[in-house]
């Protein structure tokens, strides 16, 4: 057999795919990313996603849906652009919608799940995963309502 069994042997077994595994995951094509890898984002047993160059405000919340998808939902609620190049503040109270640098096609056998970094919590920032499509785009949803004030986020972090 052919294709993600080629990319994965032999870590298609039940349980979690390790840092080897997510690196040939990376080299056949299944995560994508629209710059190289950093050196210290695939752990152990983990991919840390990176923010994009751009942030979107938007009205509020929302879920995609099988009529609409999160760039569509965008568009309709995006209140303006803030640019991430060089870090920013973002607004307390405000929800942003953050295109993450990587995507996904994994093999029908794969799946993933996100969770995020443990410094959100204790920030107070709420933040989630939304997917769009096949291959999956990836979007930081932030939810600036923080106690502290505000939130800085850095295009180079990760959520």
């Amino acid at each position: 057999m052919s294709g993600a069994m080629d990319t994965l042997e032999p870590h298609l077994g039940p349980g979690i795919i390790n840092d080897a595994g997510i690196a040939r995951l990376f080299d056949g094509q299944h995560i994508r990313a629209d710059r190289g890898l950093d050196d210290d984002q695939i752990q152990p047993a983990s991919l840390d996603l990176r923010l994009g160059q751009h942030a979107l405000r938007v009205r509020a919340s929302f879920l995609p849906g099988r009529e609409a998808t999160v760039a569509d939902k965008v568009e309709r609620f995006a209140l303006h652009r803030i640019d991430l190049t060089d870090g920013a503040v973002l607004e307390t109270g405000c929800v942003y919608i953050v295109p993450l640098l990587e995507s996904l096609a994994l093999p029908d056998l794969v799946s993933a799940s996100t969770n995020p970094k443990s410094s959100t919590g204790r920030l107070d920032i709420f933040t989630r995963v939304k997917i769009s499509s096949r291959p999956v785009e990836l979007f930081g949803l932030v939810d600036a309502d923080t106690r502290s004030g505000s939130a800085r986020l850095s295009n180079s972090g990760t959520i």
